[in-house]
């Protein structure tokens, strides 16, 4: 099986090497995977990245400003192609626990930070990501012979028409029964 390519991006002005010793845990944990890790520290940083690659999840750290976070999160939601990229938010304060419950937000932790739990946490989501990655390959392919044989489908439609076309010019030009007979001979060729 191929190796398969996970990003992580880390949005947090701290320290990042505990959230750089989770990339590497994972990466351990998980088979066949790479981690890639991107950091930032603004929102705006987290854009840049998310703009430029490929990411398939977002731990962010609430304590630059829970708020802002927040609206970073909604914004991140309201874009279509970041929309489904699953978020982990952290925090010391435990009133951001239940904002992100009002939002609906299922990875939340408090610091200091259960390592285990959010290793198995993130794993979980990696998994199904890494899941997601080979289906899309699969369907992929199955997408591009569904492709092949539409592009053949309507090439034969195109021509059928030109054809079925020319019998009505020729019926309104009083063409012979063997020219009509030969152009709809022509009509079986492309439905055989």
């Amino acid at each position: 099986m191929a190796n398969t390519q996970l990003n992580i991006l880390f949005l947090s002005q701290e320290d990042m090497m505990i959230l750089e010793m989770i990339a590497f845990s994972l990466q351990e944990a998980l088979e066949d995977v790479t981690i890639g890790v991107f950091e930032a520290q603004t929102q705006e940083e987290a854009i840049d990245i998310l703009h430029h690659n490929s990411i398939d999840l977002i731990i962010a750290d609430m304590n630059i400003d829970s708020l802002e976070s927040y609206k970073f999160y909604d914004h991140l939601q309201e874009i279509h192609q970041f929309e489904d990229i699953p978020f982990v938010f952290l925090s010391s304060d435990p009133e951001d626990q239940e904002i992100a419950v009002l939002k609906g937000l299922q990875n939340f932790f408090l610091k200091p930070l259960n390592v285990d739990e959010l290793l198995e946490s993130t794993g979980a989501i990696l998994k199904n990501q890494t899941k997601n990655h080979t289906q899309g390959l699969d369907f992929l392919s199955e997408d591009d012979d569904d492709l092949q044989i539409q592009t053949s489908c309507e090439i034969k439609l195109q021509n059928i028409t030109q054809i079925v076309s020319q019998i009505d010019q020729a019926i309104q030009n009083n063409a012979s029964l063997q020219e009509i007979q030969k152009l709809n001979d022509e009509i079986k060729k492309y439905l055989n």
